[in-house]
């Protein structure tokens, strides 16, 4: 009788059905499939001392069988090792791109603010009417929102136009204040308070964005600039 038409050694067609089998529930994270490999590779084992004992009687018993089964032993425990390092590594990612979003939201509060500041001191300096100044900063800051961007969500306005104005705070209840009102991520928010010469009072503007993560516990990061 040829090769071809021998029969499988006992073991050889369960071994390499069983090892399939493993693959599939081990992908399906089942705890059968580690069952399943064990038995493919029992089988496998029965079918190669099968043929060993009367090589005449069965076909070669082929590696599907012992490959399959030992795919389905190894592929849960892969899995596991890759579920771990996601459940490390993709936090982790996230945590880095919230903070980058956070100083990206940082940087726009700081700059902004100087920018305004300047733009103060530009009307100072063009003897502009101190109650025409606040409506020139929300103009400066809506020039400024044309070219910038909210990190944490592209499609929302930059900043909050509108400056409200508190006459006569000081620095501490300025920025208070203003942080009350940061309640958009990444969203700066400005108030003013504007000097007064008759009281000898210094002038602040204030500006504060909220974060994803809180920086010494303060989930709102206020920037204060002296006004003359």
């Amino acid at each position: 009788m040829s090769a071809s038409n021998l029969p499988q050694a006992p073991g050889a067609s369960t071994a390499k059905t069983t090892g399939i089998l493993s693959i599939v529930l081990g992908v399906l994270c089942l705890p059968v499939g580690l069952v399943l490999a064990i038995v493919a590779l029992v089988q496998h084992n029965k079918a190669k001392s099968a043929f060993a004992a009367a090589p005449d009687a069965y076909e070669p018993v082929g590696n599907v069988g012992l490959v399959t089964a030992i795919i389905g032993l190894v592929l849960p425990v892969l899995l596991a090792i890759i579920g771990i390092i996601a459940a490390i590594a993709i936090p982790a990612l996230l945590g880095q791109r919230g903070r980058a979003r956070d100083k990206a939201a940082m940087a726009a509060l700081t700059g902004t603010l100087w920018n305004l500041t300047a733009e103060y001191d530009r009307q100072v300096e063009a003897h502009a009417p101190p109650s025409a100044i606040p409506g020139a900063l929300e103009a400066k800051l809506k020039d400024l929102g044309r070219e910038a961007r909210n990190p944490w969500n592209p499609a929302a306005p930059p900043f909050v136009y509108t400056i409200g104005v508190v006459e006569g705070a000081d620095p501490e209840t300025l920025a208070s204040l203003v942080r009350a009102r940061a309640t958009e991520k990444g969203t700066p928010v400005f108030l003013v308070a504007p000097p007064d010469p008759a009281q000898a009072r210094q002038g602040w503007l204030a500006g504060a964005v909220r974060l994803q993560q809180p920086i010494n516990g303060e989930a709102v990061y206020t920037k204060t600039a002296s006004l003359d």
